[in-house]
């Protein structure tokens, strides 16, 4: 089982427009809601592939229900903590030229006794976890070192772990060495407080990791693809295919998705790298967050 630990998922907003105009009035061509959130489209894109998936976090108020149900619905396991504040709304600007303005919620605070209740009923769910993924932003009131505290209880019952987080939550999980690190180029760069702007920063940032104690970290480049590297001195760079990019929101987490079920699958490393970059290009290629198009996806990955 692929558990999936969301702490602050969304309702996705996302607005489509000819050109967004700071300080104006702005006329949408199209809006739709949808259950997201870092975690949820990992969820989302893991069922797609038929992948036995479990998801925990906090969820409450009409979008946290929403959230719920959706997954219920596409089959996942949800074993959410209820919370008295609402789950937040995030909202995705898509205007012609396919630029992509965000605006995330800060979300819920959550209580002392909420996150002793979703610490209880995590523990216990760790016996059904072959995978554990931690991905997304840390609610208020919940400890910035979570990420790190989980990451070493997850080992201690040989659950392999993928982080995917930014800021100080990535600097606090990284240091309890998960088993793969997926940053992109802007969480990179801030890791090691210097611009990405060659491989040669990239592959600087890499060591970084790989020095702190990670055994693999794979870097998304967006349309350039990703690049990978582990303790075993592997190195490899996987080009995206070409494709008409609509949304590219939730690709890393299309890529995370699919990592994963090479993880469970215990694939071999080039195999998972080409197909996460093939699973987030086709991802690209949608209009909505975190899906994908199963045949532009097959198609990705034969030509690569």
């Amino acid at each position: 089982m692929i558990h999936i630990l969301s702490l602050n998922p969304a309702i996705d907003r996302t607005i489509w427009l000819e050109s967004l105009k700071p300080g104006d009035i702005n006329r949408a061509d199209a809006a739709v809601n949808i259950p997201g959130g870092k975690g949820v489209n990992v969820a989302k894109v893991l069922r797609k592939l038929n992948m036995s998936v479990l998801i925990s976090g906090f969820i409450g108020g009409n979008p946290g229900r929403t959230i719920e149900e959706y997954l219920e619905e596409i089959g996942a396991n949800c074993a959410f903590t209820k919370i008295s504040n609402d789950t937040r709304i995030n909202t995705n600007i898509i205007d012609n030229s396919g630029a992509v303005t965000e605006v995330l919620d800060p979300g819920p605070v959550i209580t002392v006794k909420e996150y002793e209740e979703f610490c209880k009923a995590f523990i216990q769910n760790l016996s059904v976890t072959d995978i554990l993924v931690l991905t997304g932003s840390i609610p208020k009131g919940i400890p910035v070192e979570i990420y790190k505290d989980i990451i070493e209880t997850a080992r201690k019952f040989n659950i392999k772990t993928i982080l995917d987080a930014s800021g100080d939550a990535l600097k606090a999980g990284i240091e309890a060495k998960p088993n793969l690190v997926k940053p992109n180029s802007k969480e990179l760069s801030a890791l090691i407080n210097k611009n990405i702007s060659t491989d040669e920063d990239i592959r600087e940032g890499i060591d970084y990791l790989l020095n702190k104690g990670i055994q693999k970290v794979v870097v998304s480049l967006g349309d350039r693809g990703a690049v990978y590297s582990d303790s075993d001195d592997t190195f490899l760079t996987i080009c995206s295919p070409k494709i008409n990019a609509l949304n590219t929101v939730g690709c890393g987490d299309t890529m995370v998705a699919s990592m994963a079920s090479s993880f469970l699958n215990e694939e071999e490393t080039d195999t998972m790298i080409k197909k996460a970059v093939a699973l987030a290009s086709a991802s690209a290629a949608t209009k909505e967050n975190g899906d994908f198009s199963m045949e532009l996806y097959l198609k990705n990955l034969e030509e690569m």
